[in-house]
């Protein structure tokens, strides 16, 4: 069983070592670095999304508007793959948070993504 986060983010890398290319392992790696630097230390179990969601606030005033979605879905597939594996047990913590950008108008979201991610209102035809 996978109990701390560190132990966790090896394990990812690992897999994404192993089953996806270079390119998107190494922008994994690079989206690991903030969330390790946050999370680093504390055990899967205490992540909770109120302190996800204190993640997200500490980046946004970072300014890191685009970077903390990628990073949330990050943190998601992380903890995923721990379940997936049955190296840790419990309720996925960032499913209570939401994306940072919303659909609607200059959001620069596409109608297709819109509808792929069902972000906000339905496109309009």
């Amino acid at each position: 069983m996978i109990s701390c986060f560190d132990d966790a983010a090896k394990e990812f890398l690992t897999w994404a070592d192993a089953n996806k290319r270079a390119r998107t392992a190494s922008g994994y790696r690079s989206i690991l670095k903030p969330l390790t630097a946050f999370f680093g230390g504390k055990m899967l179990s205490d992540i909770s999304p109120f302190l996800v969601e204190k993640y997200k606030q500490e980046r946004l005033k970072q300014g890191k508007k685009v970077a903390v979605n990628r990073e949330l879905s990050r943190l998601r597939t992380l903890f995923n793959l721990c379940i997936t594996w049955k190296k840790f047990e419990a309720r996925i913590p960032p499913g209570g948070t939401r994306p940072l950008l919303r659909a609607g108008a200059g959001s620069g979201i596409s109608k297709r993504q819109r509808k792929r991610h069902s972000w906000g209102p339905p496109a309009s035809r």
